[in-house]
């Protein structure tokens, strides 16, 4: 069973040594399988009811290009992470753990264009109205 993020970190400011350190260490590789953003957005599409190539055409990203992304054979980068995830109608929440999972930074709401981003996704925009707002505040669209 995975254990909630919340209970990981419990356990792991409770650890006193090296030695605690190392079994804790040794408990993840246990029983937790890493999760790739290709596996993630897979899973989310199908939770959605969408198919890849529904999430990819709204993604604007490249046809081919966005199923290599989808199989694991390409690493996204941040912006095609957030229009993939956009397209495939995620919650803020979401997006953030994709964010997450692929190593990119999560949308900050400090930032004047993650701000954007984060107003699109909370107000259900899609790939090209969320761009079509970055281009009339002067930030650059989702590349």
């Amino acid at each position: 069973m995975v254990e909630k993020t919340t209970d990981l970190f419990d356990k792991l400011n409770s650890v006193q040594g090296t030695r605690e350190l190392n079994n804790y260490i040794k408990s993840l590789s246990d029983d937790r399988i890493t999760p790739t953003f290709a596996g993630y957005i897979s899973y989310m599409v199908e939770e959605r009811g969408l198919t890849r190539s529904e999430v990819i055409s709204s993604s604007l990203i490249e046809r081919t290009y966005g199923y290599q992304i989808m199989n694991g054979v390409k690493n996204a980068g941040r912006d095609k992470i957030i229009a993939l995830c956009l397209a495939a109608h995620l919650t803020l929440e979401e997006i953030q753990r994709a964010l997450e999972i692929a190593k990119e930074g999560i949308l900050y709401p400090r930032d004047p264009r993650d701000s954007m981003i984060i107003f699109a996704v909370n107000n259900g925009y899609s790939v090209r109205k969320l761009n079509s707002l970055l281009t009339e505040s002067g930030s650059d669209i989702l590349n």
